[in-house]
């Protein structure tokens, strides 16, 4: 779901309607540079909201994030680094993506960047621990081929 559509209202209706234990909510990264430019109408502080909303509902947040967006800086490596920080106590699970041009999309072009190696150890640290998972991995090298 999107962040910004993570209300009172619909996390009351899931609960009411459904039998969800956990919300997979679509930050995509921390840095509100690149969520501008992605044009995702919201920001990372909506996801914090949510992630919040969420906990407090006793609805698990899992959190998806895409590392290796096109355009990425260290300050945004470190927004989405500092993101997740706050998300963690939360009990949110953090669902690691690599960045990968899809056809029909805006950034279909776009040559995936290599995922630097702090963030790599980020993700491998919280992976380890159980409070990340994904094919971040795969979907690396599958963009990369």
């Amino acid at each position: 779901m999107r962040p910004d559509h993570v209300t009172r209202e619909t996390v009351g209706l899931l609960k009411a309607y459904a039998d969800n234990r956990a919300l997979i909510i679509g930050a995509q990264t921390g840095s509100d540079r690149l969520l501008e430019e992605l044009g995702r109408g919201h920001d990372a502080a909506a996801v914090l909201r949510a992630a919040r909303l969420c906990a407090s509902s006793g609805i698990k947040p899992v959190v998806d994030f895409i590392f290796g967006l096109p355009g990425e800086v260290p300050a945004d490596e470190e927004a989405t680094m500092a993101l997740i920080g706050d998300l963690l106590p939360l009990g949110a699970r953090i669902h690691a993506h690599s960045f990968m041009p899809l056809p029909g999309t805006p950034l279909a072009g776009a040559e995936p960047p290599v995922i630097t190696p702090r963030v790599r150890k980020f993700i491998s640290s919280l992976s380890s621990t159980g409070r990340a998972f994904g094919p971040w991995e795969n979907q690396e090298r599958t963009a990369r081929d």
